[in-house]
């Protein structure tokens, strides 16, 4: 351990100490912000905006784009989840949501990732993931909450086309998906999606990471 790294170690363990102590007296109960479009801006950096293509069915459009498909609901806390208020490594997030909730300010609900596999056009959707806000999470189990508030926002993780039903083509801009024996197509941006066949010998595409 080098000297800055002592220092480093000592100034964090006091502000844990100090943050313990100030947690030992009950703080609030936490205000979740409702606002969607305030709760957008909060999390403006992290939520994936890039253009995941369309479905066209009888002449009308429907994006596949569902991360503008936000909303805001509810989940319950399980009553195993016991974490500790205060980690080390997150001292600062935690210190400055306690004060900042504790001044009466509106906390952004945590963001949860709605990822969904469709399989020729039919949707599953996978269970809910945490992407950001856990240490609200803790808290708000801290203050015996068993319910909080939470910011929804859906996307594709797998999209799937057997070979019998679908054909394939591209303009080298899009990826065209049509029905071979219906009206459906699928147009989505090559710079969107990593393609593969998988050992099926259908199609399967996943979004990009941007």
């Amino acid at each position: 351990m080098t000297l800055e790294e002592f220092n480093s170690y000592i100034l964090n363990h006091s502000k844990f100490v100090e943050l313990k102590n100030e947690a030992a007296v009950p703080i609030m109960n936490i205000e979740w912000e409702e606002d969607i479009s305030n709760i957008e801006a909060y999390y403006e950096r992290i939520i994936c905006k890039q253009n995941l293509g369309v479905i066209l069915e009888d002449n009308i459009a429907s994006s596949l784009n569902r991360t503008f498909l936000k909303r805001i609901d509810t989940i319950e806390i399980p009553g195993s989840f016991t974490p500790q208020l205060f980690i080390e490594s997150d001292i600062e997030r935690m210190t400055t949501l306690i004060r900042f909730s504790s001044s009466g300010n509106k906390v952004a609900p945590p963001l949860c990732h709605c990822r969904y596999k469709m399989k020729d056009g039919a949707i599953e959707q996978l269970p809910l993931e945490i992407g950001d806000g856990i240490h609200r999470v803790r808290l708000a189990k801290h203050l015996n909450l068993s319910e909080i508030f939470i910011f929804v926002v859906e996307r594709p993780y797998e999209l799937t086309f057997s070979h019998s039903l679908w054909s394939l083509g591209s303009d080298g801009k899009e990826i065209f998906i049509k029905e071979r024996d219906g009206v459906k197509e699928f147009r989505l941006p090559l710079e969107a999606y990593e393609g593969k066949l998988i050992s099926s010998g259908d199609y399967c595409f996943l979004p990009r990471e941007f």
